[in-house]
C-alpha cells in the first residue's frame, strides 16, 4: 500500500526487546485490542489511516505505553 521503501527503513524502525512485560508486548496487545464500542481491533482501524497517520498514530502509542527512547 506505501511501498516497501517506505515502511522497512531506519526512520521507521524502533528496535524494541521483546517477551513478558516490555513494551512490545504492551504494544502488540494494545493493537490486537477491540476499540471501545465497537468489534473493531485498532490493528484494522489504523490501516484504513495515511501513512502519516498511521506513523503518528503509532508513536502516540509508544508514548502513551511507556516508550522514552529516541523516535526516528
Amino acid at each position: 500500500k506505501f511501498g516497501v521503501s517506505r515502511i522497512h527503513n531506519t526512520k521507521n524502525i524502533i528496535n524494541l526487546p521483546h517477551g513478558k512485560g516490555t513494551i512490545h508486548n504492551k504494544v502488540s496487545g494494545y493493537y490486537s485490542s477491540k476499540i471501545p464500542g465497537t468489534n473493531m481491533r485498532v490493528r484494522d482501524y489504523v490501516q484504513t489511516l495515511p501513512y502519516s497517520q498511521q506513523r503518528q498514530f503509532g508513536i502516540n502509542a509508544l508514548r502513551k505505553l511507556g516508550y522514552t527512547g529516541p523516535i526516528p
